[in-house]
């Protein structure tokens, strides 16, 4: 996590798909207002957006189409995120043992 007196938290990290339902990604030190995932395979497509806008959840791929909170980040929890069984987040069987990256922001 970092973060200076006056300034926004945010925090990078790595996760690998497993396969599940969904993933809790743990570990962040806060609860994020805004996550950003992207596949780290050289033929990946845009990084998935996902915050709360108001009272609503918001997710958008790079090239702005909406998609479901169900196929992407489902929650924004306390101390990170949880994601559902997308592709595009790598916890369906098809993109198991795949590498992903975040930023959260609070």
């Amino acid at each position: 996590m970092y973060s200076s007196p006056g300034q926004a938290l945010f925090d990078v990290g790595f996760y690998t798909g497993d396969g599940a339902a969904s993933k809790s990604i743990t570990g962040v030190g806060f609860r994020p207002r805004a996550v950003i995932i992207q596949s780290l395979l050289a033929n990946s497509d845009s990084p998935i957006l996902s915050f709360w806008s108001g009272n609503a959840f918001i997710v958008r791929t790079g090239a702005g189409a909406s998609m479901t909170s169900s196929d992407t980040v489902i929650s924004l929890d306390g101390d990170g995120f949880t994601v559902g069984d997308g592709s595009d987040v790598g916890v369906n069987s098809a993109n198991a043992a795949q590498n992903y990256r975040y930023v959260c922001f609070g």
